[in-house]
Protein backbone atom coordinates (compact mmCIF):
# COMPACT_ATOMS: atom_id res chain seq x y z
CA UNK A 1 0.00 0.00 0.00
CA UNK A 2 3.06 2.41 1.12
CA UNK A 3 5.15 1.63 -2.12
CA UNK A 4 1.39 2.38 -4.13
CA UNK A 5 0.80 5.84 -2.56
CA UNK A 6 4.80 6.78 -2.78
CA UNK A 7 4.85 5.54 -6.94
CA UNK A 8 1.49 8.05 -6.63
CA UNK A 9 2.98 10.78 -5.45
CA UNK A 10 6.28 10.44 -7.53
CA UNK A 11 4.05 10.21 -10.72
CA UNK A 12 1.90 13.16 -9.26
CA UNK A 13 5.05 14.95 -8.58
CA UNK A 14 6.66 14.16 -12.15
CA UNK A 15 3.44 15.72 -13.87
CA UNK A 16 3.52 18.94 -11.89
CA UNK A 17 7.25 19.44 -12.73
CA UNK A 18 6.34 19.12 -16.78
CA UNK A 19 3.29 20.85 -16.36
CA UNK A 20 5.40 23.97 -14.94
CA UNK A 21 8.27 23.47 -17.57
CA UNK A 22 5.76 23.62 -20.73
CA UNK A 23 3.51 26.22 -18.70
CA UNK A 24 6.82 28.30 -18.21
CA UNK A 25 8.02 27.90 -21.78
CA UNK A 26 4.58 29.16 -23.46
CA UNK A 27 4.63 31.68 -20.96
CA UNK A 28 8.15 32.98 -22.71
CA UNK A 29 7.48 32.31 -25.79
CA UNK A 30 8.45 35.19 -28.19
CA UNK A 31 6.31 33.87 -30.86
CA UNK A 32 2.97 33.88 -28.71
CA UNK A 33 3.97 37.26 -27.48
CA UNK A 34 4.33 38.44 -31.37
CA UNK A 35 0.57 37.01 -32.39
CA UNK A 36 -0.83 38.61 -29.95
CA UNK A 37 0.96 42.44 -30.33
CA UNK A 38 -0.09 42.01 -34.07
CA UNK A 39 -3.85 41.08 -33.03
CA UNK A 40 -3.98 44.39 -30.94
CA UNK A 41 -2.54 46.64 -33.35
CA UNK A 42 -5.13 44.47 -36.23
CA UNK A 43 -8.06 45.65 -33.79
CA UNK A 44 -7.16 48.62 -32.88
CA UNK A 45 -6.84 47.72 -29.07
CA UNK A 46 -4.72 50.93 -27.84
CA UNK A 47 -4.81 49.59 -24.10
CA UNK A 48 -3.06 46.35 -25.38
CA UNK A 49 -0.61 47.82 -27.77
CA UNK A 50 0.54 50.23 -24.91
CA UNK A 51 0.69 47.63 -22.55
CA UNK A 52 3.25 45.29 -24.75
CA UNK A 53 5.68 48.62 -24.70
CA UNK A 54 8.25 48.85 -22.82
CA UNK A 55 9.22 50.32 -19.58
CA UNK A 56 12.06 52.01 -20.63
CA UNK A 57 10.24 53.83 -23.10
CA UNK A 58 7.33 54.99 -21.05
CA UNK A 59 9.39 56.07 -18.33
CA UNK A 60 11.47 58.15 -20.74
CA UNK A 61 8.03 59.60 -21.80
CA UNK A 62 6.25 58.14 -24.08
CA UNK A 63 2.59 57.97 -23.94
CA UNK A 64 -0.72 56.40 -24.92
CA UNK A 65 -1.92 59.47 -27.25
CA UNK A 66 1.06 59.13 -28.87
CA UNK A 67 0.91 55.59 -29.63
CA UNK A 68 -1.89 56.05 -30.70
CA UNK A 69 -1.04 58.95 -33.24
CA UNK A 70 1.48 57.47 -34.49
CA UNK A 71 -0.58 54.16 -35.68
CA UNK A 72 -3.59 56.06 -36.74
CA UNK A 73 -1.20 58.25 -39.06
CA UNK A 74 0.76 55.02 -40.47
CA UNK A 75 -2.07 52.43 -40.66
CA UNK A 76 -5.51 52.82 -38.96
CA UNK A 77 -6.50 56.25 -41.48
CA UNK A 78 -6.18 53.59 -44.06
CA UNK A 79 -8.90 51.57 -43.02
CA UNK A 80 -8.46 47.63 -41.47
CA UNK A 81 -5.17 47.00 -41.21
CA UNK A 82 -3.87 42.80 -41.23
CA UNK A 83 -0.33 42.05 -40.39
CA UNK A 84 1.60 39.19 -42.33
CA UNK A 85 4.51 38.00 -40.14
CA UNK A 86 7.30 37.05 -42.65
CA UNK A 87 9.55 35.80 -39.99
CA UNK A 88 10.95 35.83 -36.18
CA UNK A 89 14.80 35.38 -35.35
CA UNK A 90 15.78 34.79 -31.43
CA UNK A 91 18.77 36.95 -31.58
CA UNK A 92 19.86 36.23 -28.09
CA UNK A 93 18.49 34.90 -24.64
CA UNK A 94 16.53 38.12 -24.47
CA UNK A 95 15.80 39.23 -27.57
CA UNK A 96 13.61 38.58 -30.59
CA UNK A 97 13.40 40.13 -33.96
CA UNK A 98 10.10 39.79 -36.53
CA UNK A 99 9.79 41.63 -39.79
CA UNK A 100 6.02 41.94 -41.05
CA UNK A 101 4.29 42.92 -43.83
CA UNK A 102 1.25 45.14 -43.39
CA UNK A 103 -1.78 45.35 -45.25
CA UNK A 104 -5.31 46.96 -45.73
CA UNK A 105 -8.14 45.14 -46.04
CA UNK A 106 -10.40 46.14 -48.69
CA UNK A 107 -13.63 44.46 -49.65
CA UNK A 108 -12.11 40.68 -47.91
CA UNK A 109 -9.29 40.87 -49.82
CA UNK A 110 -5.26 42.28 -48.84
CA UNK A 111 -4.47 45.33 -50.57
CA UNK A 112 -1.23 47.29 -50.41
CA UNK A 113 -0.64 50.13 -47.84
CA UNK A 114 0.16 53.07 -49.44
CA UNK A 115 4.11 54.40 -49.03
CA UNK A 116 6.66 56.37 -50.86
CA UNK A 117 9.44 54.34 -51.72
CA UNK A 118 9.62 50.53 -53.77
CA UNK A 119 10.53 48.24 -50.73
CA UNK A 120 8.34 45.82 -51.11
CA UNK A 121 4.98 44.84 -51.89
CA UNK A 122 3.07 46.88 -49.15
CA UNK A 123 4.47 48.56 -46.23
CA UNK A 124 7.36 46.00 -44.35
CA UNK A 125 7.70 46.71 -40.70
CA UNK A 126 10.94 45.22 -38.31
CA UNK A 127 9.69 44.90 -34.39
CA UNK A 128 11.71 44.11 -31.75
CA UNK A 129 10.74 42.08 -28.93
CA UNK A 130 12.63 42.29 -25.60
CA UNK A 131 12.20 40.46 -22.08
CA UNK A 132 14.53 42.15 -19.75
CA UNK A 133 15.94 40.99 -16.62
CA UNK A 134 13.55 39.92 -14.15
CA UNK A 135 10.70 40.50 -16.30
CA UNK A 136 8.32 37.48 -17.02
CA UNK A 137 6.30 38.84 -20.06
CA UNK A 138 7.94 40.38 -23.60
CA UNK A 139 7.71 43.63 -24.77
CA UNK A 140 8.51 45.45 -27.95
CA UNK A 141 10.25 48.63 -28.68
CA UNK A 142 7.58 51.14 -30.37
CA UNK A 143 9.52 53.71 -31.02
CA UNK A 144 11.94 51.56 -33.15
CA UNK A 145 8.69 49.94 -34.79
CA UNK A 146 8.00 53.28 -35.84
CA UNK A 147 11.46 54.40 -37.06
CA UNK A 148 11.56 51.42 -39.45
CA UNK A 149 8.39 51.73 -41.09
CA UNK A 150 8.69 55.90 -41.67
CA UNK A 151 13.03 55.11 -42.69
CA UNK A 152 12.25 52.47 -44.97
CA UNK A 153 8.70 53.00 -46.61
CA UNK A 154 7.58 56.55 -46.06
CA UNK A 155 11.38 58.73 -46.51
CA UNK A 156 10.34 61.27 -49.85
CA UNK A 157 13.36 60.05 -51.84
CA UNK A 158 12.16 60.22 -55.24
CA UNK A 159 10.78 63.52 -54.52
CA UNK A 160 13.96 64.51 -53.08
CA UNK A 161 15.68 63.21 -56.34
CA UNK A 162 13.59 64.78 -58.57
CA UNK A 163 14.14 68.54 -56.75
CA UNK A 164 17.68 68.04 -56.63
CA UNK A 165 19.10 65.35 -59.30
CA UNK A 166 22.50 65.36 -58.04
CA UNK A 167 21.13 63.59 -55.24
CA UNK A 168 20.56 60.40 -57.42
CA UNK A 169 23.01 57.69 -56.12
CA UNK A 170 24.35 59.98 -53.37
CA UNK A 171 23.07 57.58 -50.27
CA UNK A 172 25.56 58.67 -48.21
CA UNK A 173 23.35 62.51 -48.18
CA UNK A 174 20.04 60.61 -49.00
CA UNK A 175 20.21 58.44 -46.07
CA UNK A 176 21.25 61.33 -43.87
CA UNK A 177 18.20 63.19 -45.09
CA UNK A 178 16.01 60.11 -44.36
CA UNK A 179 17.38 60.00 -41.05
CA UNK A 180 16.47 63.69 -40.08
CA UNK A 181 12.92 63.58 -42.01
CA UNK A 182 12.35 60.79 -39.47
CA UNK A 183 13.41 62.20 -36.31
CA UNK A 184 11.11 65.22 -37.55
CA UNK A 185 7.70 63.11 -38.21
CA UNK A 186 8.27 61.32 -35.28
CA UNK A 187 8.89 64.85 -32.92
CA UNK A 188 5.60 66.11 -34.48
CA UNK A 189 4.15 63.28 -32.61
CA UNK A 190 5.71 63.95 -29.36
CA UNK A 191 8.53 61.34 -29.67
CA UNK A 192 11.80 62.77 -29.41
CA UNK A 193 13.98 59.35 -28.92
CA UNK A 194 14.59 55.98 -30.29
CA UNK A 195 14.92 53.28 -28.42
CA UNK A 196 18.96 52.13 -28.58
CA UNK A 197 19.61 48.46 -28.93
CA UNK A 198 21.46 46.13 -26.28
CA UNK A 199 24.95 45.16 -26.04
CA UNK A 200 25.03 41.52 -27.04
CA UNK A 201 27.85 38.95 -25.65
CA UNK A 202 28.38 35.22 -26.06
CA UNK A 203 28.44 33.04 -22.78
CA UNK A 204 29.12 29.23 -23.17
CA UNK A 205 28.09 29.56 -26.49
CA UNK A 206 24.90 31.62 -26.32
CA UNK A 207 24.03 34.96 -27.33
CA UNK A 208 23.04 37.12 -24.06
CA UNK A 209 21.60 40.47 -23.49
CA UNK A 210 23.68 42.95 -21.38
CA UNK A 211 20.69 44.59 -20.52
CA UNK A 212 21.73 48.46 -19.65
CA UNK A 213 24.34 48.60 -21.69
CA UNK A 214 23.84 50.28 -25.55
CA UNK A 215 25.23 50.06 -28.78
CA UNK A 216 26.02 52.90 -30.23
CA UNK A 217 24.51 53.78 -33.84
CA UNK A 218 24.79 56.17 -36.81
CA UNK A 219 24.29 59.55 -36.15
CA UNK A 220 23.00 62.48 -38.70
Amino acid sequence: MWRRKRWLLGLFGALVVVGAYWGIRWLLDPERALRQLVAAIEQKDIDRVYAMVLDEEKEKGLTKDQVAKALEVLFYRHGQVYGEVLGLHQKADRWAKAYIHWWRIEGGQKKPLPKARRSGPTVIAELHLFRPPKRWRWQFSFTRFVWFVLYVNHAPVKAWVQANPSLKGDWGKLRKMMRSWTKEVMGQWGIKEVFPLPVMTKMRGRLMVLWGRWEEEEEE
